[in-house]
């Protein structure tokens, strides 16, 4: 019988790539705090003016994010406290709790955007960075054989060269 503590042995079918990783941090991250935003005005919402608040201030590249992942953010941020919803009959309003507030005042999902932001431009650049290491060492092996050949052609001609002095 395996314990609880032994390692997980499963097989990983995840083929999400760092860069991907990164970007759902900076959407995620973003969007909340797009959403604690929201509330700058009023301290309540209905979900269709949230939604309008939110995707009107998110990037273009935002908008393949699916209306499912936009509510588990939402979820995420009730369950964490920093929001709390009013079901009412007719609609779903939600509210910012002192907690989201709080988060608000001390930026701390603005730096965390901008924190994710920033770690997915610099995967970006190391995979361009690598890219061109790989350009770099075929150019560097081409340079390589070019300049033997070329010492070939050197020392041979200095041979010919002597040996037409002979004669």
């Amino acid at each position: 019988m395996k314990s609880i503590w032994d390692p997980w042995t499963g097989k990983n079918d995840n083929n999400r790539t760092p860069g991907d990783i990164a970007i759902q941090l900076y959407q995620e991250h973003f969007c909340i705090a797009t959403i604690l935003e929201a509330f700058i005005e009023k301290t309540q919402l209905d979900f269709k003016t949230l939604n309008e608040y939110v995707f009107n201030k998110v990037p273009s590249e935002f908008l393949d994010m699916s209306v499912a992942r936009f509510n588990l953010i939402l979820a995420k941020m009730i369950r964490l406290g920093y929001l709390k919803d009013n079901i009412d009959p007719k609609n779903i309003k939600f509210e910012i709790t002192d907690l989201g507030i709080q988060m608000w005042q001390q930026q701390t999902f603005q730096s965390l955007a901008a924190a994710s932001f920033f770690s997915y431009q610099s995967q970006l650049l190391n995979i361009e960075s690598h890219n061109l290491n790989k350009t770099s060492v075929t150019l560097n092996k081409s340079v390589l054989i070019l300049t033997a050949f070329s010492l070939i052609v050197a020392i041979a001609s200095i041979i010919i060269a002597v040996y037409s002095l002979r004669k």
